[in-house]
């Protein structure tokens, strides 16, 4: 009869073993992968803010102060999105319908979390899943 000790630790040396690793660590492509696609989403979203016809700086001055926020506190786009939907439709006053305040929004956020990524800031994998 065999020890249960040891067909115990079999398993647990097994359960290591079979681990992915590859979440834990962004490899070197993967992060200037993300760099680049995080600074072409943000490079975009600036150069549209600042063809805006309504008060372009000070949209260009809000996303910058939202990306450093987002940058410094990641989970804060779970509170700025919901709050920002009924505030940042401006399409009235900037006749901008099919592309307004708040997909501008929408990009600096995707663009942080992609560069924030990329600069290995936040995990890809975070928590007990990795």
């Amino acid at each position: 009869m065999p020890d249960q000790n040891s067909s115990s630790s079999r398993f647990l040396r097994q359960k290591e073993e079979k681990q992915p690793s590859g979440f834990s660590e962004n490899s070197l492509i993967d992060r200037f992968v993300g760099l680049l696609i995080g600074v072409g989403i943000l490079a975009g979203a600036f150069y549209a803010a600042w063809g805006y016809p309504t008060a372009p700086l000070l949209i260009c001055a809000g996303l910058l102060l939202y990306l450093l926020l987002l940058l410094k506190y990641p989970p804060v786009w779970l509170i700025v999105i919901p709050a920002a939907i009924p505030l940042l439709e401006l399409g009235f006053w900037s006749d901008k319908v099919y592309f307004s305040e708040f997909d501008l929004l929408l990009l600096v956020t995707v663009g942080g979390g992609a560069y924030a990524v990329g600069e290995s800031r936040w995990k890809v994998c975070p928590g007990r899943f990795c």
